[in-house]
Formats: C-alpha cells, sequence, structure tokens
C-alpha cells in the first residue's frame, strides 16, 4: 500500500525497486495521492519494463515536472491547474484501463478517490469494480488536493474503445483524505490478510511509530492515545456534523477532516523514511534530479531491512500462487491435448 505523499513520492519508488530486485513486489497493489502515480507505473509496466524506467531518467523527469508545476503555482505565478500534472501522467502511464493493465502485468492495481460531494463515499478503483475506467484519469483525480487543485471527472472505456465521462455527475479529489491505506477493501476483495505499507503521508508522518520494531513505553503510548482519540472523534462525530451540516463550505472541509483523522496509518510491516518532519513549502517546492535520486535511494535504504521479513511473511502466499500457475498451466495443455485428439478422431471417423 502506498500512501499519500505529495513531492515525498519518489520514497515510493524506492521501496518498488528494493522489492522488485529480490522478486517481492506484491501482486496487489494500492495507491493514493502521490502513491497512486507510482501504483498506475508499476501496474502497466511489466517487470522488464520496470527494471529498464529505474535505470533511466524518464521517472526523475516525470516527478520534476509535477514538482515544478505545484511550486509555480505555489508561488502564484499563474492560476492552479492539473494540465502539467496530465502530462507528467501521461509520459509515465500508458493508456489503459485498468481490465487493460491487469491483462498487460498481472498486477491488481487500486487507486483511492475521494468524492468533492459531503454526501458521496468514496471509491477503491480496480479491475474487480471498475475495469473499463482509464487509469490516467484516475490518477489525477487522486492527486487533486482539495483547495489547491480542481475536482476531477473520470473517464471511461465503452464497448468500442472510445472514452466518455465516467458517472458524469461526479468529481473526484485527493484519495488520502478518505483512505490512504484501504486494506479492509483490499481484503474483500482479494482476501489478502497481511499488509506492506510505505508511508509518506505528511499529515501524520510525524506521528506515526513502527509498531514491529519500536515497542517502547513512548511508542505504547502514543498507539493508545491515537486510538482513544479516534474513537472520541467517531462518538462525538454526528453531533459535531449536525451544528455544520448546512455551512458550505465548513461542513465538507470537516468531513474531510475528519477523515483524515480516524483513519489507521499504519500496516503489519511499516517502510517509513527517517526523517518525519517536512517543511509544508518543501512539498510543493521543485525537485532536482539530484532530489528526486536521494528520496529513491532513501526509499531503497528503508526497504532494506524488512526485504527478509517481507520473503519469510510472503513465502506462504508466493509458494501457493506458483502452485496455482502450474496447475492453470497443466489444465490448458490437458485440454490443448483432448482438442487435438477429439479432432483427429472426427477426421479418422468421418465418412469418405
Amino acid at each position: 500500500m502506498l500512501s499519500g505523499g505529495g513531492a515525498l513520492g519518489p520514497f515510493h519508488l524506492g521501496v518498488a525497486k528494493a522489492l522488485l530486485e529480490q522478486q517481492l513486489l506484491p501482486a496487489v497493489i494500492s495507491g493514493a495521492s502521490a502513491g497512486s502515480f507510482v501504483a498506475a507505473i508499476l501496474g502497466t509496466h511489466t517487470d522488464e519494463e520496470l527494471a529498464t524506467l529505474f535505470q533511466g531518467t524518464s521517472l526523475m523527469n516525470a516527478f520534476g515536472e509535477m514538482s515544478e508545476t505545484n511550486a509555480a503555482e505555489a508561488r502564484g505565478s499563474r492560476r492552479l491547474a492539473l494540465d502539467d500534472v496530465k502530462d507528467a501522467i501521461a509520459q509515465m502511464v500508458p493508456d489503459l484501463t485498468f481490465e487493460e493493465a491487469f491483462a498487460r502485468t498481472g498486477r491488481k492495481i487500486n487507486i483511492t478517490v475521494s468524492p468533492a460531494e459531503i454526501h458521496q463515499s468514496s471509491r477503491l478503483m480496480n479491475a474487480v469494480t471498475s475495469p473499463n475506467v482509464c487509469i490516467r484519469e484516475t490518477v489525477l483525480a487522486s492527486c487533486a488536493i482539495p483547495g489547491v487543485f480542481r475536482a476531477v471527472t473520470l473517464a471511461a472505456k465503452n464497448s468500442a474503445g472510445e472514452r466518455q465521462p465516467y458517472v458524469p455527475a461526479r468529481k473526484w479529489v485527493d484519495g488520502s483524505i478518505s483512505d490512504d491505506l484501504p486494506a479492509k477493501r483490499l481484503t474483500r476483495l482479494y482476501g489478502v490478510n497481511h499488509f506492506i505499507s510505505s508511508q509518506t503521508n505528511p499529515v501524520v508522518l510525524w506521528s506515526i511509530r513502527d509498531t514491529g520494531f519500536d515497542e517502547s513505553l513512548v511508542t505504547q503510548f502514543m498507539n493508545i492515545y491515537q486510538s482513544a482519540s479516534r474513537e472520541w472523534l467517531r462518538a462525538t462525530w454526528p453531533f459535531a456534523m449536525q451544528l455544520i451540516k448546512d455551512v458550505y463550505p465548513l461542513n465538507v472541509y470537516a468531513r474531510m477532516a475528519y477523515s483524515v483523522a480516524v483513519q489507521d496509518y499504519t500496516a503489519d510491516i511499516n517502510i517509513l523514511p527517517k526523517r518525519r518532519l517536512w517543511d509544508p513549502r518543501k512539498l510543493l517546492s521543485i525537485l532536482s534530479e539530484k532530489e528526486t535520486r536521494q528520496l529513491i535511494r532513501e526509499g531503497e535504504r528503508a526497504a532494506w531491512p524488512k526485504i527478509e521479513m517481507i520473503r519469510n511473511c510472503t513465502l506462504v502466499g508466493r509458494t501457493l500462487d506458483r502452485a496455482t500457475d502450474d496447475l492453470e498451466s497443466e489444465f490448458a495443455l490437458r485440454a490443448a491435448h483432448v482438442h487435438e485428439n477429439r479432432q483427429y478422431l472426427d477426421k479418422d471417423w468421418s465418412p469418405h
């Protein structure tokens, strides 16, 4: 699961690179906000293509373009727009639907989008729930930070392969607002029960502790405090919402803040950057190629200590996957032989 993170997105690339080199890149991948861009790259390229991408400069250029766009907008040099972000996505993500991407790579990518309207629920877009939806527009929507970028209408391909709006009346924004790490939904969809998170969300990164490695009293206290705070918010939220339900846009932003506050931002295995506090202005600044490479390298280094843990925890699943693939291949081969024999018998016994 790849979290949101603004300009920290290249950290996810480093994590993915480390897992790919060890042949441990999961088949089920989710992404929100900046993480959705990385998830889309992983889900639309084969292992061989990814290895080539990681060796080149196109990834650095794509993230540099996104960061440069954000920085220019933050300086007020021109009106906020998603055009340059759209160009960066078009550069790195082929124009595929979720179903087409799965057929191409076999990876099950999932991208979270949040509703721009207050009475709608978030969506997890993938080849199961939305096979004909276009990945590019979904990533664009998941990266659309409210108040910074405009909301996005999704697109889908019809039976003729033509693009058309997907639910035209609905617009979507930053996926990390509603479901940064959609573990429960992934469990329901794919039956997965063990999760790895690459967490760079600057809103909560400062407060996250790696529960698998840090069992100090401070960490235990923080975990108890955060759990109690979330439960208190859940209990008081209906009453608070009644007071502001007709006060627009306060009700919209209050719901977004509530969604951010009550989420769980950790997994079974957590890969975190060393630095937990970031200058908010830096998150919208221009990333040089050197800075992008440093973030990718930091992602690799953060993943290395967890490699053997990931290998051990996924061993059973990977073994079952290989066994399933072998059985499917054997059944397909037997079916082909049966078909050939039947054709031979039909030909041999046909009247002359």
